[in-house]
């Protein structure tokens, strides 16, 4: 008991001592609402890494973001909007948030405030019920009306400049998840990018104010760097105040579409063809269908995982921030099937992502691909309905000598020419047994066939349906694991009425 006393009344002295024979002054609490930044100590500019950054919410709630050594706590801090409570009563502002077992408390004396900034008195930090011995110096916080944090969401190139680590040639890619990834230009091949093997590598965005951590290596020392920023139009630039008053500058360049443009270019189908710049095996394809109702739709035969996943036009939702784009819903079982990506280009042909998930658990791991998706202006989904005769070509399981019949609902028909006399045909349907020969998906024009004999197989193509004359052609192209090239052609048989 005796302790809590001691310490309410330390507590007491504290407000006592951070309060001046101004008792008349009284500021009403929604007029300090908003977002503040540190910007002078004792009348003099604070360097860019001791900057401190408050929003009030004008009733009792707020958020505080630090990136630096911090006396109270004893150590280097990482508070990217932490949130917290406070008071303003009459003119005494009072905040307090908790990290573990340590309860902080701010207790200043404001002695002017106006809509662009406002100033304290020495004030002094509280830990614990105990008030720290150094009082913080008079301060002046500036009002803060902007708010980067979804328009740095992108990729970036730098123009011009350099900080502390680095110069400006390099890219900066930023997630909504904090976190971004730095790339070097590859000396191997000129014009591409190699990311950096940095750990950790964390941002954290308050107003117009960032801050950078990151290591080397895992267990290298955790470097810092901090920087306040303003962005117009697709140009950034980033400025500090280190010690002794040297000052540091980057400018860098968007070069991954905005929100706006991404919302206006995206609705349409959307195949993958590309991985790291090399062409992607034709099984290895996915198809995704923007609407404009933030409903993509999914399909892929891809057999990584289970020779039985397979998504025909599976409706997701997608959203956006900045260029970030995030698929996300559950499979025909249930499960979580998520994708999130940078977009990093954008035209009315194609699209350049930055992909951070190789795998449907919905969990984003570092990027390891760069993907390319072309855009689909044909759907040969209803134009396949009908039998087809092969005319030339071949695959894996078999040559054109056969008759391919499709079915309206998913399932396919599979003939064989059984007779054995020369000029004769006798066509009849391999069956395996089961209702039907296969199933099948075309989205687009991609064709996934799937069919059991003594096991369940898939085979995938690239389709084209066209005329020739009188004759409806299909052409079936397929690229290979093995580096086979295959194809095939065939001609649709016109159907005999009554049959």
């Amino acid at each position: 008991m005796k302790k809590y006393i001691f310490g309410l009344m330390a507590v007491m002295i504290a407000l006592c001592s951070c309060k001046k024979d101004n008792s008349s002054i009284s500021f009403d609490k929604k007029a300090i609402a908003g977002k503040w930044k540190l910007a002078t100590l004792d009348g003099k500019p604070v360097q860019t890494n001791q900057r401190t950054i408050y929003t009030f919410d004008g009733v009792s709630a707020g958020t505080q973001t630090m990136a630096d050594f911090m006396e109270v706590m004893g150590e280097q801090v990482w508070f990217n909007k932490k949130k917290l409570n406070y008071t303003l009563q009459g003119d005494a502002l009072h905040t307090k948030w908790s990290e573990g077992s340590i309860h902080i408390e701010w207790l200043a004396t404001i002695t002017s405030l106006t809509q662009e900034q406002f100033t304290t008195d020495p004030s002094r930090m509280v830990k614990n019920d105990e008030p720290e011995k150094d009082m913080m110096p008079k301060a002046t916080f500036e009002k803060v009306n902007v708010d980067y944090t979804e328009d740095i969401i992108g990729l970036w190139q730098g123009t011009s400049g350099g900080g502390d680590y680095g110069d400006y040639n390099h890219l900066w890619l930023m997630t909504p998840e904090g976190k971004y990834y730095y790339f070097s230009p590859d000396e191997k091949n000129p014009g591409q990018w190699v990311i950096s093997e940095n750990t950790l590598n964390e941002f954290a965005v308050d107003g117009d104010f960032v801050a950078f951590r990151w290591k080397e290596n895992p267990d290298a020392k955790e470097d810092r760097e901090w920087w306040d920023i303003t962005i117009q139009d697709k140009q950034m630039s980033w400025t500090a105040l280190r010690e002794n008053n040297e000052r540091r500058n980057f400018t860098m360049a968007r070069i991954s579409p905005t929100k706006d443009e991404v919302n206006q270019m995206l609705p349409g189908k959307w195949m993958v063809t590309k991985e790291n710049g090399a062409e992607i095996y034709t099984n290895k394809r996915s198809v995704h269908t923007f609407d404009n109702t933030g409903h993509v739709y999914y399909t892929v035969a891809d057999t990584t995982f289970s020779k039985t996943e397979w998504h025909n036009k599976l409706q997701l939702n997608y959203n956006l921030t900045g260029n970030y784009l995030v698929e996300s819903g559950k499979d025909n079982n249930g499960n979580l099937v998520q994708w999130r990506s940078s977009i990093t280009k954008l035209t009315d042909k194609t699209i350049q992502v930055v992909a951070y998930s190789s795998s449907r658990d919905g969990v984003a791991s570092d990027p390891q691909r760069m993907l390319e998706l072309v855009k689909v202006n044909e759907d040969f989904s209803e134009a396949i309905q009908g039998k087809w005769y092969g005319i030339d070509g071949g695959g894996a399981y078999g040559d054109y000598h056969h008759i391919w019949e499709y079915l309206n609902d998913g399932t396919y028909y599979y003939y064989n020419d059984s007779s054995t006399t020369a000029g004769v045909e006798d066509w009849r349907r391999q069956g395996f047994g089961q209702p039907n020969d296969g199933l099948y998906g075309v989205d687009g024009n991609w064709l996934v066939t799937s069919w059991e004999n003594n096991g369940q197989f898939f085979e995938w193509w690239d389709i084209k349906i066209y005329q020739e004359g009188e004759e409806t052609i299909m052409e079936w192209k397929g690229y290979r694991e093995n580096g086979d090239r295959n194809t095939f052609k065939m001609k649709k048989i016109p159907a005999i009425p009554g049959k």
